[in-house]
């Protein structure tokens, strides 16, 4: 806790650049294959070839610049999630993954002076982590699991640590620093501290709202209503247009939890998220998974005007971490069409 308390010292927090996606350099269309999942792609294979010095280029550009694209998520974001994975990250075997920490490896011994290296290399340990553990529940995950997947949150953590030593900061310490929270299980406290620090840090890194409010779930460390309370405290607290996004972003994540028997809308206001949704489109764009959680929620809500609004801008780009399946799907769709 004491490098989360010290990590900002001296920060001084300048604007956010918000552009549209076409201008910042994204072309992150509603084709969930385009745009934002291109350049990541891009990102991991400049990475397997040890290109360096371009990395370390675009990655001062987007942190200096602060980019946004379509959702309000940084472009920097974007960069570390291509950094953090091997390339065709969904079929990666563990050499591939030997690989691509070997050349995580080259860069930081190329660049030890750069956050950029070692916080990608925390990153990809903690994704090698989940690998391990798997995205199930708890009492479904085997001994070795938990062996390998503690083992890997250690060299994350270590890696951390390591970049908290550098001159050089970075917004995305603080947004790694949670998925270890989550897997280390601390207490709401300290994840409140991690947040408050966060914030304070980048108050217009949104990415920050979401990972706190995901780490208030029930079936994470929180209770029932404890994010939709936070949904309404952060909102009154940035007001205006982008506090209206925030209660957006913090409302789906209690609405599409990806399991339906805990999926919720009690206790939201849908007015707000409306409102939320109608604001993000105007100020950043919508991402293709901001078009399918409001549908997903608009279905939820019964409201069949809304909901037909935002199937007819996903069309058949579905994300199946919000509907699970295609049959799902196209059933919500089929209600938002009829009488």
């Amino acid at each position: 806790m004491r490098a989360v308390e010290t990590y900002g010292k001296g920060h001084v927090v300048t604007a956010v650049k918000t552009e549209p996606a076409a201008t910042a350099g994204a072309t992150d269309s509603k084709d969930p294959a385009q745009g934002s999942s291109s350049y990541q792609a891009h990102v991991a294979i400049v990475l397997s070839e040890e290109k360096f010095d371009e990395l370390e280029k675009e990655a001062q550009k987007w942190r200096t610049s602060k980019v946004t694209v379509e959702g309000g998520l940084w472009r920097l974001g974007q960069l570390y999630d291509g950094a953090s994975n091997p390339p065709l990250k969904e079929k990666s075997t563990d050499a591939d993954w030997e690989t691509h920490f070997a050349s995580l490896a080259k860069w930081v011994a190329k660049y030890p002076a750069s956050a950029t290296a070692r916080i990608a290399t925390a990153e990809a340990y903690v994704n090698y982590a989940w690998v391990a553990r798997g995205t199930g529940y708890a009492d479904k995950v085997k001994e070795n699991g938990w062996e390998l997947f503690g083992e890997r949150l250690e060299k994350a953590k270590s890696a951390l640590m390591e970049a908290a030593e550098l001159k050089e900061k970075c917004p995305e310490w603080y947004s790694v620093m949670f998925n270890v929270a989550l897997g280390d299980g601390w207490d709401k406290k300290q994840a409140r501290e991690l947040f408050d620090q966060a914030v304070a840090f980048e108050p217009g890194f949104l990415f920050y709202y979401n990972q706190y409010a995901y780490f208030i779930l029930p079936k994470w460390y929180g209770e029932e209503g404890e994010a939709q309370a936070f949904a309404e405290e952060a909102s009154k607290q940035v007001g205006g247009a982008m506090g209206s996004i925030i209660y957006f972003e913090v409302a789906g994540e209690t609405a599409c939890q990806c399991d339906k028997d805990r999926d919720s809308m009690e206790q939201l206001s849908w007015a707000k998220i409306k409102e939320g949704y109608a604001n993000l489109k105007k100020v950043y764009g919508s991402s293709n998974q901001d078009d399918n959680k409001f549908a997903y929620m608009a279905y939820s809500e019964g409201d069949k005007p809304a909901a037909q609004e935002a199937f007819e801008t996903i069309g058949n780009a579905w994300s199946r971490t919000v509907w699970r399946s295609g049959e799902n799907y196209d059933g919500a769709r089929a209600w938002a069409a009829g009488p």
